[in-house]
């Protein structure tokens, strides 16, 4: 895997980075890095998922509907298996296909292969959730799901980090990104490298 910087210049999240977790040894580092131009009291946290973040065949187990009323788009989401989504408040979901730029889930200013943001979404019920959209564009859709179920990073040093700092992982999760929870301005690098085994 190349290596991978992504910047990031206001509070939210970075976009999803897919990791390799099939490499033998799997080793990932990881670097946040704050500008010089950060004000106020930063805190930024690696965030990891298990999901897979390639999009599935859709099917009628990952379709979803949503009805949005102002600025809240709430979807109905039986989840893979027909039981409920099985999500909690602050994971992260991409939805797309709904034929709407505003309720499909955004991409990076930047669009790469891997590019999405996702939505992280406050749970209302064991088949639906909510997520925040712009007060525009249509008020019901159909659409697909990934669900992305967010987990910290294990190391402490990168969870509320407000200085530079740097961790790894040394066991495997699907995909990474980073939060930063409070940024008055500035920007924070967020720099990935997996190594590959040698041949």
């Amino acid at each position: 895997m190349r290596p991978i910087r992504i910047t990031v210049t206001a509070v939210g999240n970075s976009q999803w980075i897919p990791l390799d977790y099939m490499q033998n040894a799997f080793a990932v580092a990881l670097a946040i890095i704050p500008w010089s131009t950060v004000t106020g009291t930063p805190s930024f946290t690696v965030q990891h998922t298990f999901d897979d973040l390639a999009a599935q065949t859709p099917q009628s187990n990952y379709q979803v509907t949503i009805s949005r009323s102002g600025t809240t788009a709430t979807v109905t989401d039986l989840g893979p298996d027909g039981l409920g989504h099985g999500m909690s408040t602050n994971d992260n979901v991409i939805i797309y296909g709904s034929g709407s730029t505003n309720l499909d889930t955004p991409k990076t200013a930047v669009t790469t292969e891997n590019g999405d943001l996702g939505a992280d979404i406050t749970v209302t019920g064991n088949t639906t959730y909510t997520y925040t959209v712009a007060n525009s564009g249509p008020t019901t859709a159909s659409a697909f799901v990934r669900r992305m179920r967010v987990f910290n990073n294990d190391d402490t040093r990168l969870v509320t980090a407000s200085t530079r700092v740097d961790g790894n992982y040394a066991f495997p999760p699907r995909a990474c990104r980073l939060k930063v929870i409070t940024m008055a301005a500035g920007a924070v690098d967020f720099l990935i490298l997996q190594g590959a085994p040698s041949r």
